[in-house]
């Protein structure tokens, strides 16, 4: 998923981490660059991506009504991580 927003934000003009290089040697292997939920499941649980952001969201939300706020601290498991790639994926699209 990493590739795809970097791949984005190199086609809007952003700056982004990804090559040239790096596109070339993803889609010689069949990388897809599209993350059209319809086309792209992912293996775990046959979720989409939209099914698997949706469940994170979730339990953010259930993590705001017990703690009153959403600073997921990074350490704090699969939720944490999603919470901190969200804010980085902010930032990238506001540069």
């Amino acid at each position: 998923d990493e590739q795809r927003s970097n791949y984005q934000l190199m086609k809007e003009g952003k700056p982004s981490s990804i090559t040239d290089d790096r596109i070339r040697q993803l889609e010689s292997i069949g990388f897809e660059w599209s993350n059209d939920d319809v086309l792209f499941k992912v293996a775990k649980g046959r979720q989409t991506l939209k099914e698997m952001w949706n469940a994170r969201f979730q339990e953010l939300e259930a993590y705001k009504a017990k703690h009153g706020h959403c600073n997921v601290p990074t350490t704090s498991g699969t939720l944490g991580k999603w919470v901190n790639a969200q804010r980085d994926r902010y930032r990238l699209s506001k540069e």
